[in-house]
């Protein structure tokens, strides 16, 4: 199941990458999020009706606007944004580095333990970075396919 997510999160990414650049030449960024965000939600509304309500208090509120506003509205928004002026491979593979910093992040300020796996993912993460940045001329010399002599 890890795998399929895996795959089903990369071909998310790509397509939130790829497809807004067409949309973002003729609209403002925070329009074409706002009605992404919109549409989202109203898809969501069903899925999220069936589930119980907790008890609202100031501190969830809080967390969940916070979460909300910075979490996911603002880190989407400049995300889009940097397609403006930057590639989508070169933002796609400063994308890459999420994991790796939240990662750091929660071993120094939250106390979260870091082992072995944690290790093997981040080696696994700067690799695939790495890979990307190979020129496809490069990588051409690596492919086991044989070439015709002339």
């Amino acid at each position: 199941m890890g795998a399929i997510w895996g795959v089903l999160s990369g071909l998310g990414a790509a397509f939130y990458t790829l497809l807004p650049r067409k949309l973002l030449k003729e609209y403002d960024t925070k329009l074409a999020i706002g009605w992404a965000m919109l549409f989202a939600g109203i898809v969501m509304l069903p899925g999220s009706l069936s589930l119980a309500t907790p008890k609202i208090t100031v501190p969830v509120f809080a967390a969940i606007f916070y979460v909300t506003v910075f979490g996911t509205m603002l880190a989407y928004l400049f995300y889009v944004a940097s397609l403006n002026y930057l590639s989508p491979a070169t933002t796609g593979m400063l994308g890459v580095f999420e994991p790796l910093t939240a990662t750091l992040i929660g071993v120094a300020f939250l106390g979260t333990r870091f082992g072995v796996p944690e290790i093997f993912g981040i080696c696994l993460i700067l690799a695939t970075t790495f890979l990307q940045t190979i020129p496809t001329e490069k990588l051409a010399r690596f492919s086991h396919k044989p070439t015709i002599l002339k």
